[in-house]
């Protein structure tokens, strides 16, 4: 096999975990990540990718929740909600504890206090050996066992110079409404249909076709009809002191939903070389499922290949999503 198995899981996580650190330091999270130009960030999708991955590295996860005090008014809890029940991130949990530290400053985030956690399964992130260690009680009291969070105010600064900082600037300037996710959208010239928009940036189609219809009258898009459908595009002049040239929405949560999918079922597989038969058929059954929920980057030659065959191919794959390559066939 051309990568041992251990060594891919390994990769996988150093890989997500690098570009967690450089998304969240795009928007000003203090760290060693890299400002890398992968798209302009969506803050809510990379909120439950990052909880996702959050017991891996809980530096992350505390400098994001700093960020977050700071400046949680710049998310949108009721797309965060949708994204997180559409996508099936169990992260409520864990969205509940950091409403407690976030809601004090920003009572948008305060509908997560009252979420129903009672199917999701209780975290435990403090060893056996730690039993005398103090717990952060508003994470405790959703379920959540913790050490006590320390905010070191490195990471309360929102980078809004960054052009892939975007959509949090715009909610800035514009508030909270559809106008900024469409203006992030439609930035980089595409023509799109409204009821693909909002699927793309998990909004009802209601309010993504009134928001562009709103737009058209003072013409700020184009709307083009193409058979029997209605096209927008975005009139780049009238927005440029907003929004910066060369900047594109790559539509991350789906890719971050897979990644979520990926670890949650490598990580929990003990990758024994004398197995590879039992690990590709394990694998192959759950790769099976994600041609309903994954259709976008579902890879069907896959289907036909078995046993070390298949787990090579398989990681082929995998890497060829991490490293934006391809989009699966």
């Amino acid at each position: 096999m051309k990568m041992q198995l251990n060594t891919f899981k390994e990769n996988f996580l150093e890989g997500a975990l690098t570009h967690l650190w450089n998304q969240w330091s795009i928007l000003g999270v203090s760290g060693a990540g890299e400002t890398t130009d992968l798209g302009i960030v969506d803050p809510e999708a990379l909120i439950l990718l990052s909880i996702s991955f959050a017991e891996h590295d809980l530096r992350l996860f505390d400098e994001l929740l700093s960020w977050l005090v700071e400046n949680g008014g710049l998310i949108n809890t009721k797309r965060l909600l949708k994204l997180q029940n559409q996508y099936e991130f169990e992260v409520k949990r864990m969205l509940a504890g950091m409403a407690e530290h976030i809601s004090r400053k920003h009572s948008n985030w305060m509908r997560f206090g009252s979420l129903d956690c009672s199917e999701e399964p209780e975290i435990h992130w403090l060893p056996s050996v730690s039993s005398n260690l103090k717990k952060d009680l508003n994470f405790e009291s959703h379920g959540v066992y913790r050490s006590i969070f320390k905010n070191r105010g490195l990471s309360s600064k929102f980078n809004f110079k960054h052009k892939n900082s975007l959509l949090p600037r715009l909610r800035s300037l514009l508030g909270m409404n559809a106008h900024c996710e469409i203006l992030c959208y439609y930035a980089d010239g595409r023509r799109v249909h409204a009821s693909k928009a909002a699927r793309d940036l998990a909004y009802s189609q209601k309010a993504i076709q009134g928001a562009l219809a709103s737009m058209e009258e003072v013409a700020g898009v184009t709307s083009y009809q193409e058979g029997k459908n209605k096209l927008y595009v975005l009139n780049a002049s009238l927005w440029q002191s907003l929004v910066p040239k060369e900047v594109t929405w790559t539509n991350p949560i789906e890719k971050y939903a897979l990644t979520k999918d990926i670890w949650q079922l490598v990580k929990k597989l003990d990758f024994n070389p004398e197995n590879t038969q039992l690990t590709a058929t394990l694998i192959k059954h759950e790769y099976l499922t994600w041609k309903k929920k994954h259709p976008a980057l579902y890879n069907s030659s896959l289907e036909h290949e078995t046993g070390e065959a298949f787990l090579e191919e398989w990681q082929i794959w995998v890497n060829c999503l991490r490293s934006n390559q391809c989009l699966g066939a």
